[in-house]
């Protein structure tokens, strides 16, 4: 009987033959939630839970660089990984390789990296550690004229020791790789 009473009293409110309203609230109005500018690529852009400083934020970040690692593995164009990293020195040798064979006109195929496993990260103020089991499928390298560069490709491989740090950026609301073990 409750029910039909508040039922009955919301469909009343509706009744009122007065003048609709010519305008619809705007998103601003609507939205507490503040948009923050896409980052990354425009294809590929950070995704919004990456952009949260919480454990599932830095969590995200981290399968999302994995990700963009495996971009870059297949464009070498390192641009965005070198963006969100700040000081990680894996980081870095691993852009410097992929520059190195970019300027040689050489091209990765394969290679594709997967995580086999993350464990919730461990948040301390704006950094979050991370332990995270890694794989990566065999690569080959091929020169310009396509043939294959032995000394550079790789079988498949597992590294499950693999981990590292991410601070939180204020500046760009998203995480930066500081550091990166894999093993």
């Amino acid at each position: 009987m409750t029910v039909v009473a508040v039922a009955g009293l919301a469909l009343t409110g509706c009744s009122d033959p007065g003048t609709p309203s010519d305008t619809l609230p705007t998103a601003a109005s609507t939205s507490a939630e503040p948009t923050l500018e896409p980052l990354g690529p425009a294809d590929f852009p950070v995704p919004p839970e990456a952009r949260e400083q919480t454990e599932a934020g830095a969590a995200a970040f981290v399968r999302y660089y994995i990700q963009l690692i495996n971009r870059a593995q297949s464009d070498l164009d390192v641009q965005y990984l070198d963006s969100f990293s700040q000081g990680c020195e894996t980081c870095a040798v691993l852009s410097q390789g992929l520059r190195s064979l970019a300027e040689q006109n050489f091209t990765v195929q394969g290679g594709a990296i997967s995580i086999v496993s993350i464990a919730p990260p461990t948040l301390d103020g704006a950094q979050a550690e991370f332990v995270v089991s890694l794989a990566q499928d065999e690569f080959t390298v091929l020169d310009a004229a396509g043939a294959v560069q032995q000394a550079l490709s790789a079988p498949a491989a597992e590294f499950p020791a693999s981990g590292g740090l991410t601070e939180w950026s204020p500046q760009t609301s998203s995480w930066q790789m500081t550091q990166l073990t894999v093993g």
